[in-house]
């Protein structure tokens, strides 16, 4: 990935965006999944957690004036 200019990234830290991605432009959980090759739903509901994260941070700063 040097040679690309990506520096201080891993092949995996792209794979985890483009999950993400994925799940946060409405793509259904079991087929991130299939595109992920897990076996086990518990493996990608990972990426989602990360969205539930983001979520809970972004409606806190939500003020009711």
């Amino acid at each position: 990935m040097a040679a690309c200019g990506i520096v201080g990234h891993r092949l995996h830290d792209l794979r985890h965006t483009a999950a993400t991605y994925m799940l946060k432009n409405g793509i259904d959980i079991r087929t991130v999944q299939k595109i992920l090759g897990h076996a086990a739903i518990s493996t990608t509901t990972i990426y989602a957690d990360v969205l539930t994260e983001m979520l809970k941070s972004e409606m806190s700063k939500l003020r009711f004036e």
